[in-house]
């Protein structure tokens, strides 16, 4: 009850912004594509610039087609209530029992800007929750995670976590899955939007990306050349990714996971503050009580923006809290500290 409370609070003093996402860029693209045109702007500064465009892939804008049937206040507390849903469906699944951590969840910044915009993080930490606790199937979890890079591929580093570990199966079931998904919404489409859709995503990366959370905006502020930035971001996310491998291969399934997400979070040229909320998945899975982990999230109260990356010293200050969050998770994983354990009918189910 008392995080329930919290999240009321929290949502009444946010109640004249609610559902940004949803109703600036998702319920236009579902009208847009009932009245057969394509949802998405056109590639220029301007249209980009104003952040609320419809960016994802077609199939993201199919799915919020029911919310256009509905009432704008309606579909707002709907969409509120389903991401909220999510995120905490995503502790249920990972096995967290302890009503403080879904209190602490609720009151980090990241999940907050979440729930507001109503966007699609908490879904993807669902996602991510539900391949982890089914890891040891072999179709369901590629099927789930195929859902996810249907609407934008932002999570592809899962794949290769599903090939490192030998999840030959389900990496096959999310590429087949995965493209089915994206080739058939744009045939749905008419493909419209298709042939400019390579230079919206470039100019979305140009406008938006010095202003999100990473470490090659951090760098361009510090006044490195932006190619030298770039080269230096990639290298990050290229020896996260090498981590996830080399990890996954000595059978460290819980780092490797946990570098997977890392991964994602480098190789995206645009963050912002709620895609931190993916974090909680690798917290979860190590820690299932309260812990000195959980509330560390809480320090981006401190310095995290709600929109963009703000000063140079709050975006650096959020990405030094990110990398701590990591290291601290990363160092109990090698512990050993109690972790999820899939029921043995999970793990040894055929699909």
């Amino acid at each position: 009850m008392i995080p329930a409370a919290l999240l009321v609070g929290l949502l009444w003093l946010a109640r004249n912004s609610l559902a940004v996402d949803l109703d600036h860029a998702f319920r236009p693209a579902a009208e847009a594509v009932l009245a057969g045109h394509s949802p998405y702007p056109p590639p220029t500064a301007d249209a980009v610039a104003a952040r609320t465009g419809f960016v994802y892939l077609p199939f993201a804008s199919f799915l919020f087609v029911p919310f256009a049937f509905m009432p704008p206040l309606v579909a707002e507390l709907v969409g509120t209530v389903l991401v909220v849903a999510a995120g905490a469906a995503a502790l249920w699944v990972l096995g967290v029992r302890d009503w403080r951590c879904y209190g602490v969840a609720l009151a980090c910044m990241p999940v907050l800007s979440a729930i507001q915009t109503a966007n699609l993080t908490l879904p993807l930490v669902l996602a991510l929750a539900v391949v982890w606790a089914l890891r040891g199937r072999a179709v369901t979890p590629g099927v789930v995670l195929a859902l996810t890079l249907g609407t934008k591929l932002f999570l592809w580093p899962v794949v290769v976590w599903f090939l490192a570990t030998r999840r030959y199966r389900a990496a096959a079931t999310a590429g087949a899955t995965t493209a089915f998904l994206i080739v058939g919404g744009w045939v749905l489409l008419g493909f419209s939007g298709a042939r400019e859709y390579p230079d919206l995503l470039r100019m979305l990366s140009t406008v938006l990306g010095p202003d999100s959370y990473t470490p090659v905006a951090l760098m361009t502020d510090l006044g490195a050349p932006t190619q030298a930035a770039r080269a230096v971001g990639l290298m990050l996310a290229i020896a996260a990714l090498v981590a996830c491998w080399v990890l996954a291969r000595r059978g460290d399934e819980k780092r490797s996971f946990t570098f997977a997400i890392v991964a994602a979070l480098l190789f995206t040229p645009i963050v912002w503050l709620h895609y931190f909320a993916l974090l909680f998945v690798p917290i979860a899975i190590a820690h299932r009580r309260l812990s000195g982990l959980w509330a560390m999230p809480l320090l981006l109260w401190f310095f995290g923006a709600g929109f963009g990356n703000g000063t140079t010293v709050q975006n650096a200050l959020t990405l030094i809290t990110v990398a701590g969050v990591v290291g601290l998770t990363l160092r109990t994983s090698e512990r050993g500290e109690p972790t999820l354990s899939v029921k043995a009918t999970v793990a040894t189910a055929p699909l």
